[in-house]
């Protein structure tokens, strides 16, 4: 039968008596590596998690506790790294607003209000869903998006509330990071919001 060195032994007799720590570990480093580019293929995420969870399967059955719990935990960073993935990959969907915006545009935006508005003391910032889009070119027609967008603007909005349905113009594109090392993550942040589309109203 399968056994294990005895430094390894006493590491994962340890980890049985406080699982949820070597668990949340994994999941952490499953998050942060999510969001290095570029993340490892779905794919061969999911067929790695699917061999794994068969092997600690396999062990479980042979009554090697220790083993099994030993392939269990990469099961968690992947479980941590797809559900990073999933929530900052952009968006595939043709009739989304990120799509159409390949650089800042002046835009006329009718969407319903999907936030509070949150009241600065110099500026206002709210989320809309957007539903129609008329991007200021030569060949602008309106055009059927979806999408949430986050606007920003100077000032107080007056007496706004969730499910007004809004026209506005503003100046709009996909949110970016600033290219300083180390700086937060702003882009994945709002992603995981669902929201990859940003702008000003002036």
């Amino acid at each position: 039968m399968f056994s294990l060195p005895d430094r390894a032994r006493s590491f994962f007799q340890c980890c049985d008596h406080n699982i949820l720590i070597p668990i949340t570990v994994c999941l952490i480093l499953g998050t942060i590596t999510g969001r290095l580019q570029p993340p490892v293929p779905l794919q061969a995420a999911v067929i790695s998690s699917l061999s794994l969870l068969v092997t600690a399967t396999l062990i479980l059955y042979f009554h090697n506790k220790q083993a099994a719990l030993l392939l269990c935990l990469p099961l968690f960073f992947l479980v941590g790294h797809i559900n990073t993935v999933q929530h900052i990959k952009a968006p595939l969907a043709a009739g989304h607003i990120y799509n159409l915006l390949n650089q800042q545009s002046q835009v006329t935006l009718v969407g319903t209000l999907a936030t509070m508005v949150e009241q600065g003391s110099e500026k206002s910032r709210f989320e809309i869903e957007a539903h129609e889009i008329l991007i200021h070119n030569e060949q602008s027609t309106w055009q059927h998006v979806h999408g949430r967008v986050r606007l920003s603007m100077r000032g107080k909005t007056g007496d706004l509330q969730p499910g007004m349905t809004l026209m506005i113009l503003a100046k709009v594109g996909r949110i970016t990071n600033f290219n300083t090392p180390g700086a937060f993550d702003y882009t994945g942040y709002m992603a995981a919001r669902g929201v990859y589309v940003s702008g000003w109203i002036k």
